[in-house]
């Protein structure tokens, strides 16, 4: 009797070790627009601690396939560079225009995503001291 329910015992922690958990992924889940900012062409709106500028009106924005961006307007085309991240275990993204004004504006690695859908994709950051930016990409 004692063997059985040593056996038992035996048996029982096994099989509970067997039927742990599944670890998470941590990595942050693409969203389902993930295409649609690939493809079209994007309107930006920057907003700095809730008042809209209109430094990006006259440009419209397309994202890449190879992590690149473009704006084009005023006769000209800044390229920067995209990627999804995450920030603060939420979805985000990174741009980089580099130095060209006034696209450095929107350089951040820390873009954390409100709201995206097929039209729009809306997000928050902070750059140094100088507050909450916001920025909106609608088609």
């Amino acid at each position: 009797m004692k063997n059985r329910i040593i056996t038992i015992g035996i048996a029982l922690v096994m099989a509970a070790s067997f039927s742990s958990c599944k670890k998470e992924d941590t990595k942050p889940t693409p969203s389902p627009t993930a295409a649609a900012e690939i493809n079209g062409k994007w309107k930006a709106n920057y907003i700095l601690n809730g008042v809209d500028s209109d430094f990006f009106a006259p440009y419209t924005f397309a994202f890449r396939n190879d992590g690149t961006i473009s704006a084009s307007g005023n006769g000209k085309v800044i390229v920067g560079k995209w990627s999804r991240n995450s920030v603060d275990e939420k979805p985000g993204m990174q741009l980089d225009f580099g130095t060209a004004d006034p696209f450095s504006l929107l350089n951040a690695n820390n873009w954390r995503i409100l709201n995206e859908n097929d039209t729009l994709i809306e997000m928050t950051g902070k750059r140094g001291d100088d507050g909450t930016h916001t920025l909106k990409f609608s088609k």
